[in-house]
């Protein structure tokens, strides 16, 4: 149930962003420029991600964050983060950004990319969802 309200919010969410309007125009304030995700030591998050229990090990919280992944983020960026598309795929996060790889990634999802087509996720996915999404990112990393 839960995956077919997300899969319909983001439906709408990409059409709006996509096709513009009143709800599109209401997030310019919360979007990040193209210019200060490119410097992402410009790139700060919108509110702090406290630290919380993932709910045990790391390794559960990877596969509730890959669970949580494909059902929500793979119509973009492929199931289990395999893209090859290299702008969409979030298996060079640290080989893009490298230490920043965690502050970029909450940026994006609490801010979203409109111009890119990411809507922003807060409001929709909790700090422990996206924690563990990020947990599930980590284990996929790859170098190149």
């Amino acid at each position: 149930m839960r995956s077919t309200v997300v899969g319909l919010l983001v439906g709408v969410a990409i059409g709006i962003l996509l096709h513009g309007g009143p709800a599109a125009a209401a997030t310019d304030e919360a979007v990040v420029t193209v210019e200060q995700f490119a410097m992402a030591e410009q790139y700060t998050p919108a509110r702090p991600v406290r630290a919380v229990d993932l709910g045990g090990t790391a390794a559960a919280a990877a596969a509730e964050g890959k669970s949580i992944f494909n059902g929500t983020c793979a119509h973009c960026h492929g199931p289990n983060a395999e893209q090859t598309v290299t702008r969409t795929n979030l298996r060079l996060l640290r080989h893009r950004y490298g230490e920043r790889m965690d502050e970029v990634f909450i940026t994006t999802v609490t801010h979203g990319r409109p111009s890119k087509g990411m809507p922003n996720w807060s409001g929709i996915f909790s700090d422990d969802d996206f924690l563990k999404i990020r947990a599930f990112l980590h284990t996929v990393q790859q170098s190149d």
